[in-house]
């Protein structure tokens, strides 16, 4: 009885078994280490019974990110706890799921430790929040995700493209086309790296880029405060 105990116990143990799995930047697995810019492990999780967690380090072995899930080897697993961590090793976001939606506790720490913003999560939807400063005191509420806005907002924008628009000569086999244009909001709202991303043809795909490139500052896009560069796309019709 013993015996079949113990082997009962390796057998448990050598399926969870996993090798170090390496990732480039963007988390794609790659089989060389020297490329690489994190590593994988994979375990039982130690505080959701029968789930599995997901643990990604850099490679001087400090923690960047641990997720947790039900049905992990299976065709559809689901995510029901994720969290991001500083370079000093403190929490930094930790949110609750339950079928693929927000449900409990979205919690975001300062570097300092201190809670930031504790959320209230129900199947998805925002019930209730709180907000912190640096000190511990609270201060008035702010949404996680603040989008980039063009200055003077949406009825701004539309007037910026049709001005500019108005003094483009287009050719009658063009008209109704659209350039489709993909660029970068930096965190300071400066436009960069715009580039074509759906042609018509080069003139138009000029005059489209020339609009972009020369779009005022947009108030920048802001993550739990911070402001955050952002990439968009934007369809210009001819």
């Amino acid at each position: 009885m013993k015996q079949a105990l113990l082997l009962l116990v390796l057998f448990t143990s050598i399926s969870y078994s996993q090798d170090t799995i390496y990732l480039k930047k963007n988390y794609e697995e790659i089989d060389n280490i020297k490329k690489a810019e994190y590593y994988k492990l994979i375990n039982p999780s130690t505080n959701h019974e029968g789930a599995i967690t997901e643990k990604i380090f850099y490679l001087n072995d400090k923690i960047k990110i641990e997720k947790t899930f039900e049905k992990y080897y299976s065709s559809n697993p689901e995510l029901i706890e994720n969290v991001f961590y500083y370079d000093n090793g403190q929490i930094h976001i930790k949110s609750e799921y339950e079928n693929g939606k927000l449900n409990g506790e979205f919690v975001s720490y300062w570097e300092n430790g201190k809670l930031k913003r504790k959320d209230l999560y129900k199947k998805g939807k925002l019930k209730d929040g709180t907000c912190w400063n640096k000190n511990g005191k609270k201060v008035e509420y702010y949404d996680f995700e603040i989008h980039p806005e063009f200055p003077g907002g949406k009825v701004a924008f539309q007037k910026y493209m049709q001005d500019n628009l108005g003094n483009i000569k287009i050719p009658d086999n063009l008209k109704d086309s659209q350039v489709i244009i993909k660029f970068t909001i930096d965190e300071n709202g400066k436009i960069t790296n715009p580039e074509i991303k759906k042609p018509v043809n080069p003139q138009i795909d000029k005059a489209a880029l020339k609009i972009v490139d020369e779009m005022p500052n947009w108030k920048p896009a802001k993550q739990d405060g911070n402001p955050v560069k952002v990439t968009r796309s934007i369809p210009i019709s001819f």
